[in-house]
């Protein structure tokens, strides 16, 4: 099972805003394509498990329940190969404790680089990877890749620039952590 996380901030920027009190490094850290990539990257990833046959994508927006069944209580019990899910949350919008279940039933964790990465400590220990979307003014900031390299994870990142992440960009390097995520 390969449950792959994307932290989105989108409903905590839109309410800082209508508060006017989202900051310049709040402003910085929002993507304005998130929505159409998030489309896209789930989308990619459904093809990727049909095109190569190496998995069996499961819907979580379809019944949020399936996200903590490993696989062999998947949806998909007619099939041997391993499930790959993809969810965004926002985690403004949920309590801590249920961003703590989330997390833990997480193998790839994905999301711009904030407060929210800190998740990553509740990911199952010594496994998983993190693909930690950097802006221009982030880049410089490795507390997250230092807490993967501590915690035994994978850590990948690419750069945002504008606030549009590239999706080609994103999928080569979510892609490359999903194989490795994959058994041999």
């Amino acid at each position: 099972m390969i449950n792959i996380l994307w932290l989105s901030r989108s409903k905590l920027n839109h309410h800082l805003d209508t508060l006017h009190k989202l900051s310049d490094w709040q402003k910085d850290r929002e993507l304005k394509n998130e929505p159409v990539a998030l489309f896209q990257l789930e989308g990619r990833i459904r093809d990727f498990c049909l095109k190569t046959r190496l998995c069996d994508y499961e819907d979580v927006e379809a019944d949020p329940s399936i996200w903590s069944l490993d696989d062999s209580e998947a949806v998909f019990r007619w099939s041997r190969r391993p499930k790959v899910r993809f969810w965004a949350i926002d985690p403004f919008v949920h309590t801590l404790e249920s961003q703590i279940d989330i997390v833990g039933h997480t193998s790839i964790l994905v999301g711009l680089h904030g407060g929210a990465m800190g998740l990553s400590l509740f990911m199952p220990p010594g496994s998983g990877a993190i693909l930690e979307l950097h802006t221009e003014n982030t880049v410089l900031n490795h507390h997250f890749h230092n807490m993967a390299s501590q915690l035994g994870r994978n850590y990948k990142t690419t750069t945002v620039l504008e606030q549009s992440i590239n999706v080609d960009k994103a999928w080569r390097e979510l892609e490359g952590l999903v194989m490795e995520q994959l058994p041999s």
